[in-house]
């Protein structure tokens, strides 16, 4: 028997439906809106601490790298070259 796409489609929509539905019973609304609350907390701190921080530093230090190259009028030798 061949599984086609439509199958494994078919399959993971019951899953969500029947998990998510089973989630929102079993589940308090006060318990979602604190991992909710959590979650959002989580971002912000990672949005100005984490990668998009490291990636202006990453940025920065780029454009150093250039200007030096550009001002010295010629740019670095390969690894081949010395």
């Amino acid at each position: 028997m061949k599984v086609t796409d439509l199958d494994v489609k078919k399959t993971l929509a019951i899953f969500v439906v029947v998990f998510g539905m089973a989630s929102i019973v079993f589940v308090k609304i006060e318990d979602m809106a604190l991992g909710a609350l959590i979650g959002f907390i989580s971002a912000v701190l990672g949005y100005f601490f984490g990668s998009s921080s490291g990636s202006i530093e990453k940025d920065k230090t780029i454009k150093e790298m250039n200007a030096q190259h550009i001002v010295g009028g010629n740019t670095p030798p390969k690894k081949d070259e010395k």
